[in-house]
């Protein structure tokens, strides 16, 4: 099942209220405020990839206008040992 990890940096003390927002849409599994150099991080996960580059694609308006988005793709099975 595709899936990414998604880190947003949110406008100062708006951070529960994105937090909030985003926990209450389809495909978003977790979220989390965390402190470091983004805000809040986010597990997406979709039956297909199409479906999770939507939801990716989504968490801009979901995240009401976010500073910054770092998304990573989650490969698994690629570490070998």
């Amino acid at each position: 099942m595709p899936s990414a990890i998604v880190l947003l940096s949110t406008a100062s003390g708006t951070e529960k209220s994105v937090l909030n927002h985003l926990r209450a849409h389809e495909g978003i599994q977790e979220a989390y405020m965390v402190q470091s150099a983004f805000d809040i991080i986010v597990t997406v996960k979709a039956e297909t990839f199409e479906k999770l580059t939507s939801i990716i694609s989504k968490i801009k308006l979901y995240a009401l206008n976010p500073l910054s988005i770092v998304t990573m793709l989650i490969v698994e099975g690629s570490v070998t040992g």
